[in-house]
């Protein structure tokens, strides 16, 4: 996802280490030139992580100074600890790192299920006003510098909880929530934090705002259509069945009449079944190796159309 103002800076979701996520416009929200947002598919129990992704034309005022700051909140909960990285400011935040006595450690990005009460007892109208961002991750970015070092690199964060009040939800559809997995021990340089300045002011320079939803709750919430139900062949016209729909429905229609009791055989006797009132399918000249023909009775002086196209003789 990209925004109008930076074109050359991206920021993407992917599950499970896999390919970024396909992103659903987000069609209510005004557009804003500094600002994005879409909806995702998610899926509970997956892990995610956000990626930056910078393009060779992207550049700080000042690249040998400047950093990209990544702010991230989760289910309107922002962390404590942002993802700060120098030029070419492409950087993966997986998690949670923690940096204890040299020990570095990250606890990944999950989502995990969300189940619903109606207990009166909870505090639903404070809940409510608690989980106005649920359902959402958001990453700002903003120009930094290393300011005074920090002894410890320690993240704090409190998940949502697995069971909330159905009123909290506020008529959307969202049964998904953000939770992090166990402590994984992680190579490489201890981390360095640092208090950050602001050269340029506290100034937002681009805003992503993913919307993540089970596949049930993109349904129902109309942000994609349902699959269409399926029309049983049966109850579809003729004219309209492709070679293979047609052999298909044949093979249905010949089970259908061989397992009919011996007096009910003999009463439709030809063999001949009609699927609708104009419409006759010829049961026993169909195979795999013959063309399906549709006659219609309503059009005595038609030729048979047949299904298969372009047959060799």
């Amino acid at each position: 996802m990209r925004v109008d103002s930076i074109p050359g800076l991206a920021v993407t979701i992917r599950m499970n280490d896999g390919d970024d996520l396909p992103e659903i416009p987000d069609v209510e929200n005004e557009p804003q030139a500094n600002r994005a947002a879409c909806y995702i598919e998610a899926v509970a129990g997956a892990n995610f992580s956000i990626h930056v992704v910078p393009r060779s034309d992207f550049h700080a005022p000042e690249p040998s100074l400047d950093y990209l700051s990544c702010y991230v909140k989760l289910d309107g909960k922002r962390m404590s600890i942002q993802n700060s990285v120098g030029a070419p400011y492409a950087s993966v935040i997986r998690g949670i790192e923690d940096d204890t006595n040299g020990v570095r450690a990250v606890r990944k990005f999950q989502f995990g299920a969300l189940s619903t009460t109606d207990d009166v007892n909870d505090a639903s109208e404070r809940q409510a006003d608690d989980l106005k961002g649920l359902g959402q991750i958001e990453i700002v970015c903003i120009w930094t510098r290393p300011g005074r070092e920090s002894s410890t690199v320690s993240s704090h964060y409190a998940p949502v909880g697995p069971i909330i009040h159905e009123k909290a939800l506020k008529g959307r559809a969202i049964s998904n929530r953000v939770i992090f997995g166990q402590p994984e021990i992680q190579g490489g340089q201890p981390l360095r934090s640092c208090f950050p300045l602001f050269p340029y002011g506290y100034v937002p320079i681009a805003g992503f705002r993913f919307k993540y939803r089970s596949r049930k709750d993109l349904h129902d919430e109309h942000i994609i259509p349902r699959s269409p139900t399926l029309v049983p062949l049966e109850d579809r016209d003729p004219e309209t069945l492709t070679l293979e729909e047609g052999r298909e429905l044949a093979r249905l229609l010949r089970a259908q009449r061989d397992q009919a009791p011996e007096a009910h055989r003999n009463e439709e006797r030809p063999v001949r079944r009609e699927k609708r009132t104009n419409v006759v399918i010829d049961l026993d000249a169909v195979d795999d190796e013959t063309p399906l023909i549709v006659n219609s009775e309503s059009s005595q002086n038609k030729r048979p159309r047949t299904a298969l196209k372009n047959q060799s003789t």
